[in-house]
């Protein structure tokens, strides 16, 4: 980061550090006085009045005084506005664009995307196939760069039909001239600084920016931005950013981005009544991926309540008439267990055994019978997310044994951009503070990724400790969507259970083996601190498991 200011000059040093404006802002002349008019690529976009607005403001040319930031929230529609502004800057004449990102899986979706806007205008194709002919202009002529560790046979094909895709060596940098459109990861731009004197650029777009250190972001910045280049950033800062594990830098601030540093500058200030400098950023507000009630619980919690659903009713309403949920018009179940976290023998990740079993029910139950309504479900429509490795391998074993490979299992992490028709949810946490969990860029995440249906499974008491966890199921009880066991009259007496524990465990193992489910070993010791400390949670855990399995009908399931 040190060589990267270096490198910065002042002019350049300013932008990326703007100094507040103290004076009041007239947000009516924020809007460009010549709204540039052209043909989208995209027409829906002219329905989306952020979208159309931060197409047009990139188009004419962003404030000088900063970065313009396009803050996209789950769903909104980033990435289609980025590739829509993109393209129409490529349309202006001695236009040349960089593209980068922190990863290469956010370089390839964007590029990706302007192929597939490319396959669809015919206008886009011919000025390709003619760029790619007279190999000396750089109009239009379109390239990838990876490194040379990368694996080639990763490399979609699609992406190969209009960008040149290499592993760059030291000689390939010298031919960046030619070419409209360079797209590389953050640090392939830093090595394409090093190894080559850059012909200018007059626009850099660092997508996903939120997710990446400031010090990488300005890799993609320092030695490659001029005096007339204008760097657009895009991205949510409200969900996961870098990974920062020294917490020395993490004190120092290096764990925060540039994006979400900029945005806490008065320049980017909105004010009470939701308006900006339209010169310097965009807020993306209309969420086209998920059901209104999905929206309505991250919305509420982490983005103020500004989202606006929008996605059609019919993709989104599938599991309407799916007979699993009590409330059917909230898609969102909680299925309470009460499994022991565990850990995994050959690492510290933490898995629950339990709830893996529960899922791979719930799993079998959407392949097998549908949403209802003759709404068939298929292996790929279904995500399973989990916040611990050692889940997701178990996971993952579970559900192939039962030959579901289809199904994709991953961490919040690797969730993070991606969308499911039903999401799946095992929290793990039982029985402890859900410490990990408590990250609410980390709950963000898998809120979000859902269309249609999302089914969370954990033990309430233990997740009830972190304030988000409190709000979701408290919206799940107010539903009616909050599946539990029902309490016998054993359950009313902690003598009773505490009497009984060690006749229930012996005769809860020997059924769970019975029904080819991993048995749960549960320790006196563990339950009476239950029962001390988390009032009459403790006393129905041994009746619990036996009663979950009865309302799901794991039993028949199993051994049917």
């Amino acid at each position: 980061m040190c060589l990267a200011l270096q490198l910065l000059e002042n002019r350049t040093r300013r932008y990326i550090f703007p100094l507040p404006n103290t004076e009041k802002v007239d947000w009516e002349e924020t809007v460009p006085e010549k709204v540039p008019i052209f043909s989208l690529f995209n027409e829906s976009i002219a329905t989306n009045a952020e979208q159309l607005q931060a197409v047009q403001q990139i188009f004419a040319g962003p404030n000088p005084q900063a970065p313009y930031i396009v803050f996209g929230p789950p769903g909104t529609g980033k990435t289609t506005t980025i590739v829509e502004a993109i393209l129409q800057v490529c349309l202006q004449e001695y236009t040349r664009i960089l593209i980068t990102a922190g990863s290469n899986s956010a370089c390839d979706t964007i590029a990706l995307k302007i192929c597939e806007v490319i396959a669809s205008s015919e206008r886009l194709q011919e000025l390709v196939k003619y760029s790619n002919e007279k190999k000396t202009l750089p109009t239009w002529r379109l390239i990838r760069f990876y490194s040379l560790l990368y694996d080639r046979k990763k490399i979609d094909p699609n992406l190969k039909k209009y960008f040149k895709c290499i592993a760059a060596e030291r000689n390939d940098f010298k031919s960046l001239y030619n070419y409209k459109i360079i797209v590389a990861t953050l640090c392939g731009v830093a090595r394409m600084r090093y190894y080559a004197n850059f012909c200018p650029f007059t626009h850099i777009f660092i997508d996903e920016a939120a997710a990446s250190s400031e010090a990488e972001a300005l890799m993609g910045i320092a030695g490659v931005k001029d005096k007339d280049c204008h760097v657009i950033l895009s991205g949510d800062h409200k969900q996961l950013g870098a990974v920062i594990k020294c917490d020395r830098a993490k004190s120092l601030g290096l764990g925060q981005s540039l994006m979400e540093r900029l945005l806490l500058n008065k320049l980017y200030e909105v004010d009470t009544s939701g308006n900006y400098d339209r010169t310097l950023q965009s807020r993306l507000r209309q969420n086209y991926r998920s059901h209104p009630e999905i929206v309505g619980i991250f919305n509420k919690l982490y983005y103020n309540c500004e989202l606006i659903p929008m996605a059609p009713p019919s993709q989104v309403n599938q599991a309407a008439k799916w007979s699993v949920l009590p409330n059917r018009k909230f898609p969102i179940l909680f299925q309470v267990t009460h499994g022991i976290t565990e850990r995994e023998a050959q690492s510290n990740s933490s898995l629950n055994k339990l709830e893996a079993q529960v899922l791979c029910w719930y799993v079998k139950s959407l392949l097998e019978d549908g949403l209802g309504g003759d709404i068939k479900v298929q292996q790929e429509e279904i995500g399973v997310v989990t916040p611990y490795l050692g889940q997701c391998r178990l996971l993952k074993l579970m559900l192939r044994q039962r030959g579901h490979h289809k199904v994709e299992v991953g961490s919040v992490e690797s969730y993070q951009g991606r969308e499911k028709l039903i999401i799946i949810v095992s929290l793990v946490s039982s029985f402890k503070h859900p410490y990990f969990l408590s990250n609410p860029r980390r709950i963000n995440v898998f809120l979000s990724r859902a269309k249609s249906l999302m089914i969370l499974i954990g033990n309430p008491i233990s997740l009830g400790q972190n304030k988000d966890f409190e709000f979701i199921i408290g919206q799940c009880k107010l539903q009616g969507n909050f599946l539990t066991k029902k309490k016998t009259a054993k359950s009313k007496s902690k003598k009773t259970a505490k009497s009984k524990s060690k006749k229930t465990v012996k005769s809860q193992s020997n059924e769970l083996c019975k029904t080819n489910l991993p048995t749960v070993q549960l320790q006196e010791e563990e339950i009476d601190d239950q029962q001390d400390n988390q009032d009459e949670a403790g006393e129905v855990v041994l009746l619990d498991l036996q009663n979950q399995l009865n309302e799901l009908n794991i039993c028949e399931a199993s051994t049917g």
